[in-house]
C-alpha cells in the first residue's frame, strides 16, 4: 500500500502542479486582454473627444453660415430698395434738361416761399 500512496502522491503533486501552470498561464492572458481593453477604452475616450470636438465645431459653422445668410438677405433688401429708387424718378427728368427744370419746378417755389 505504501506503493500505491507513494505512487498517489506523485500523481497528485503533478495534477496541482499542471493545474498552477495552467492557472498563471490563465492569469497571464487574463492579465494581458485587461490592458488591451484598456488600452480600446483610451482610444474609445480619444475618439470620443474628437467627435465632440467635430460636433463642436459644427455648430460653430451653423451659427456663422445662418449670420452669412442674414449678411445676404440684408444686401438684397438694400439693392432692392436701391434698385426700386431710380424707377421713382419722373419720367420728364430723363435728360439734362428735364432735370432742370424738374428742379426748378419743385425747389423755387421752396425757396421763395421762405421769403414770404
Amino acid at each position: 500500500m505504501p506503493i500505491l500512496s507513494s505512487q498517489a502522491l506523485k500523481e497528485t503533486t503533478q495534477l496541482i502542479a499542471g493545474s498552477l501552470e495552467k492557472m498563471e498561464a490563465g492569469t497571464a492572458v487574463a492579465n494581458q486582454t485587461s490592458l488591451s481593453l484598456k488600452g480600446i477604452l483610451d482610444e474609445f475616450e480619444k475618439v470620443a473627444a474628437l467627435v465632440g470636438d467635430v460636433a463642436g465645431v459644427s455648430n460653430d459653422q451653423a451659427l456663422f453660415i445662418a449670420q452669412i445668410n442674414r449678411g445676404i438677405e440684408e444686401v438684397s433688401m438694400v439693392v432692392q430698395t436701391n434698385s426700386a429708387k431710380p424707377n421713382k424718378v419722373p419720367p420728364l427728368a430723363k435728360n439734362s434738361r428735364h432735370r432742370r427744370n424738374y428742379l426748378y419746378k419743385w425747389f423755387v417755389p421752396l425757396r421763395l416761399e421762405q421769403f414770404k
